[in-house]
């Protein structure tokens, strides 16, 4: 069989080429499975990678969706000619983040809709019986309890940990355990519902890191690094009047007149740009106080010369 001039990819999966591809026969294909279904699936992603790159829209989402499906499992399905089958090997992941967001037990019925929406109720409980069975097998992951009723993982996990963390009004360690939009930069693909719910996870979650952090503000002393944390949660909400607000209170406090009003413009602009609206008159007012209550900063005047620094008499 022919390989490419780097012998092996990343990990040490071997490489086939088309040409290679195409002849080869089955008795070599099932002599050695495991390590020539790794390597056609490979082939395939990639050759559906640069597939990607000539397509938009809802044919773009498709190949995306074929790129993420490719499992073990499922490339032997398809080199038979056989469908593939409807269990992605990010299932079993998914389980895990909608138990481990949940503060309780899931109820199975919850988890059928959200996993398998629409198919027989029979079938539908043998997927999640066989997808429970593969996420216990799964290294580390321990805390599983399943019973007639419900599911629950049982783990110490930082989205709850930062939920315990609001519920007892501990800010400052809200803020530090938000790392990032909920699974930043994950998508899930043909699951209407648990998408719905991703979407929805990642809103709730930032808007309470967003009100965590303006509480701490609110209760702590001025501090560089608490006006570097609302600059960034502006970023992320910019017409978050809110933010603003303790924003220009915050630089002001701090000395930093001249960036609070740059802030304040900044905002007004986008919000008119993109939106049509002025700012909150209680903003404009805000902003006109703590600037007015700002001593003006002088410049002390030195003159230009050539002449030589005088030097002090010490007599």
């Amino acid at each position: 069989v022919a390989r490419t001039d780097s012998e092996t990819m990343a990990g040490g999966v071997p490489t086939l080429t088309g040409t290679a591809l195409a002849r080869l026969s089955w008795d070599v294909l099932w002599e050695n499975a495991e390590s020539a279904v790794e390597a056609v699936r490979h082939h395939l992603a990639r050759v559906l990678e640069e597939m990607r790159s000539f397509y938009e829209g809802r044919a773009r989402e498709l190949v995306d969706l074929l790129l993420s499906r490719w499992d073990l499992h499922n490339t032997v399905t398809l080199l038979r000619g056989e469908a593939v089958v409807p269990l992605p090997k990010e299932r079993p992941l998914w389980l895990l983040a909608y138990l481990g967001a949940q503060e309780d037990w899931v109820s199975r019925e919850e988890l059928l809709e959200l996993f398998w929406p629409g198919l027989e109720p029979t079938s539908a409980r043998n997927n999640l019986r066989q997808l429970l069975h593969r996420v216990r097998q799964m290294e580390g992951v321990e805390g599983l309890e399943a019973d007639a009723g419900g599911v629950r993982w049982l783990a110490e996990l930082d989205v709850r940990l930062f939920r315990q963390a609001l519920a007892r009004g501990q800010w400052a360690r809200a803020v530090e355990l938000y790392r990032g939009p909920f699974l930043q930069g994950v998508k899930v693909y043909g699951l209407p519902g648990l998408e719905d719910w991703l979407e929805a996870e990642r809103a709730d979650l930032e808007t309470a890191w967003g009100d965590a952090l303006l509480s701490q503000v609110a209760e702590s002393q001025p501090s560089q690094e608490l006006l570097g944390q609302l600059e960034g949660l502006l970023e992320r909400d910019p017409f978050n009047e809110r933010a603003v607000q303790a924003f220009l209170q915050l630089a002001v406090a701090l000395g930093e007149a001249e960036q609070a009003r740059e802030r304040y413009t900044a905002f007004v602009r986008r919000l008119e740009g993109e939106m049509g609206l002025e700012p909150d008159p209680a903003t404009q007012r805000l902003l006109r106080e703590l600037l007015r209550a700002t001593p003006p900063q002088t410049t002390t005047y030195r003159a230009q010369h050539n002449l030589p620094t005088r030097l002090t008499t010490f007599i």
